[in-house]
């Protein structure tokens, strides 16, 4: 209905040099688009990255499946965490969701290579 109104209140002059609003609108709402998911795209990784650096032996973590635990190794793609005293689970970092803000953070430490690494058990 808009549009409309453009289209009658537009010069006949402005009619014959093929111009009209309805040609413009749709490569504005392209580049629109495209920015809100290029835009989208680098938000999520600013978040991960921070994500990332703040993990660190100690902290409190919450998994993705809901799991929470402190951090007890960790590597470039893998953290061991301590869900219950004596039960630790390796998983990687992509599975973590975040910090458990609920429980008083410890002051992080830098990660320990090789330290309290789950040992593999084998099915007979």
């Amino acid at each position: 209905m808009l549009l409309n109104v453009f289209k009658t209140a537009a010069p006949a002059a402005a009619a014959n040099s093929g111009f009209d609003l309805q040609s413009l609108l749709f490569p504005l709402l392209l580049v629109f688009l495209v920015y809100m998911m290029w835009n989208g795209g680098r938000k999520r990784k600013r978040a991960a990255a921070e994500l990332k650096s703040s993990l660190g032996v100690g902290a409190h973590i919450i998994l993705v499946s809901g799991i929470t635990g402190t951090i007890v190794s960790l590597d470039d793609s893998i953290a061991v965490i301590e869900t219950t005293p004596g039960t630790l689970l390796r998983v990687v970092i992509g599975a973590i969701r975040g910090i458990d803000t609920t429980l008083e953070q410890p002051e992080i430490v830098e990660p320990i290579q090789d330290a309290a690494k789950p040992s593999k058990t084998s099915k007979k």
